[in-house]
């Protein structure tokens, strides 16, 4: 559980904290960024392990309960923020983390989640190359693109290879959220 003091995400998906006090003496709170470090704690207050789930290995995940996901950015500081702004809806547990195409393969076949948040630009096996291999491990899983690459170019070839939505890397986490619960919930 998130800790329950005050918090805002800015346009471009940062959690924020609050202050209590009124720093400029106009009656407002002001924003400092909130401290995420590894293992995964929030201002020092750590989350919890996702409980072990058993699945037969080529079934797709049970319907009802949150959505799974499988996060894959090879920046840390993006796979938290990530982490931290989907699971405080609830609606969404995030269920694996990878850094790059290989590692994301493998997890999706373990885990066997609803939806997958794919960047392409990574070290070793890139987004591009790993959809394929994702889609094919498990033919149900929504995968939703997050990329800074050039949409003209990536978007199109990205839809082609399977993916159900890209977006660019400034989208809002409102977006992001948005389209993985869209992705999560069609998968059977």
């Amino acid at each position: 559980m998130l800790p329950t003091r005050p918090h805002r995400v800015d346009a471009l998906g940062t959690v924020r904290a609050l202050h209590d006090a009124d720093d400029a003496g106009d009656g407002t709170q002001h924003a400092e960024p909130a401290a995420i470090t590894l293992p995964l704690t929030l201002d020092g207050v750590p989350f919890a392990e996702p409980p072990e789930l058993e699945r037969p290995i080529d079934s797709p995940p049970e319907a009802g309960g949150p959505i799974r996901v499988v996060v894959c950015d090879d920046a840390p500081a993006i796979r938290a923020l990530i982490r931290c702004a989907l699971e405080f809806d609830g609606r969404v547990e995030i269920v694996g983390e990878a850094a790059d195409g290989e590692a994301v393969v493998a997890l999706v076949a373990d885990l066997r989640p609803d939806a997958v948040l794919l960047d392409l630009s990574m070290p070793n096996v890139d987004g591009l190359a790993a959809l394929p291999r994702i889609l094919e491990a498990a033919p149900w899983v929504g995968v939703v693109v997050l990329s800074g690459r050039d949409e003209a170019e990536s978007a199109p070839l990205a839809l082609a290879l399977g993916a159900e939505r890209y977006m660019a890397k400034p989208a809002g986490i409102a977006a992001i959220r948005g389209a993985v619960l869209d992705v999560g919930l069609r998968a059977p």
